[in-house]
């Protein structure tokens, strides 16, 4: 485990190809942490790309399905606190590099990113919502309100985004 964190920002070096990517490190957070550490880290954020955008793919294809977002966001965030627990490393740019190495914009990737935080995959699949309802609960401020709404989706007193928009905007209101 890292005594420390060093920010890191992933960036396509200037004059090569867009595709190209690299960890840029301060020199002075390089020399602790190691020339081959930071090139280590840089390989894995390259596989697991790879692996992020066949699930950006299959988005595509399954517009409305949430568990694909869900694993999407479960992994993006294991790699992330991987680099932090193992290496020291915090991207300082995550929604930038990723949004450009993904083609997804910051809000999709802000939602994609939050949705394994606040539900367990059981729950996305159980659930049988489509990533609409997911969105919309995730616009819910307090917790504890966003867990009753979801809890009334599945019950089946609420069915539509109407109605979980009036709900998220009394909730919201009170919060």
């Amino acid at each position: 485990m890292a005594n420390r964190t060093v920010p890191i920002q992933i960036k396509t070096p200037s004059g090569a190809d867009s595709s190209v990517r690299s960890f840029v490190v301060e020199m002075t957070d390089l020399i602790p942490l190691g020339y081959s550490e930071v090139r280590l880290a840089e390989r894995q954020y390259g596989a697991h790309l790879s692996q992020w955008r066949r699930l950006v793919s299959e988005l595509r294809i399954k517009k409305s399905d949430p568990l694909i977002r869900w694993r999407l966001g479960n992994e993006i965030n294991q790699f992330v606190r991987q680099l932090k627990v193992k290496y020291g490393m915090v991207i300082t740019n995550e929604f930038e590099a990723l949004s450009l190495d993904l083609g997804l914009s910051h809000d999709t990737l802000g939602f994609i990113i939050r949705v394994p935080t606040l539900f367990t995959k059981s729950e996305v699949e159980a659930s049988h919502l489509g990533w609409s309802k997911f969105q919309e609960l995730m616009g819910i401020k307090n917790p504890a309100a966003m867990r009753e709404c979801f809890r009334l989706l599945r019950s089946g007193k609420i069915r539509y985004d109407k109605e979980i928009r009036a709900f998220k905007q009394s909730a919201n209101r009170t919060a």
